[in-house]
């Protein structure tokens, strides 16, 4: 994100924002209208440096003198994300979560994998943080695929999937955590779905 103040001049059309990388390429990234102050620069690369500038541009296209960053490194940032299953009152057993979580430290496809924990009747959490962009696969087990969550008519339903940005997971809970609610259906052993 760059902010700068704004310019104080009645003839002022624009400002433009470049962008120079680690091996000194230099990119316009835009051109942006005199009343934004604000640019977020979302075409980055996890691990790079980037330098940036942001010029004045006045209506008979004179350019200002650039205000220039220092070097930036790109981290993302680590997000937490709370997900809360709503399953039948009739469950049994520890509710757990399998799937593909883009991350090394995660189990892959362990249907014990990552167990929740019980926070009402009928109610499961686990927070887990990701970084930002991460991209998953994930269904809901009591342990194994035995006890896999089934749709309303005990059909195989899709594997669910989730995608970790700001953008989708709307606003944080008054924990910090960004909550993803689901609810399961069914289960193929208690409800003796194929």
């Amino acid at each position: 994100e760059l902010t700068w103040e704004p310019v104080e001049a009645d003839d002022l059309a624009a400002y433009r924002i470049t962008r120079t990388d680690q091996d000194n390429q230099t990119v316009t990234l835009a051109e942006l209208a005199p009343d934004v102050t604000t640019y977020f620069d979302r075409s980055v690369t996890q691990g790079s440096s980037y330098r940036y500038s942001v010029v004045a541009i006045d209506q008979s296209l004179n350019v200002s003198e650039a205000a220039r960053t220092g070097s930036v490194s790109v981290d993302r940032e680590l997000l937490p994300v709370t997900f809360l299953v709503n399953v039948p009152e009739y469950t049994t057993g520890t509710l757990h979560m399998g799937g593909d979580f883009g991350a090394a430290d995660l189990p892959h496809w362990d249907p014990a994998g990552i167990v929740l924990e019980q926070v009402s009747e009928d109610q499961w959490a686990v927070t887990i943080e990701f970084p930002e962009g991460a991209s998953m696969l994930y269904k809901f087990t009591r342990g194994n695929w035995e006890t896999v969550e089934k749709g309303r008519d005990c059909e195989e339903i899709d594997n669910r999937r989730l995608t970790v940005s700001l953008d989708n997971l709307g606003e944080r809970s008054d924990d910090g955590t960004f909550v993803v609610e689901h609810t399961v259906a069914k289960w193929r052993d208690l409800d003796n779905c194929p």
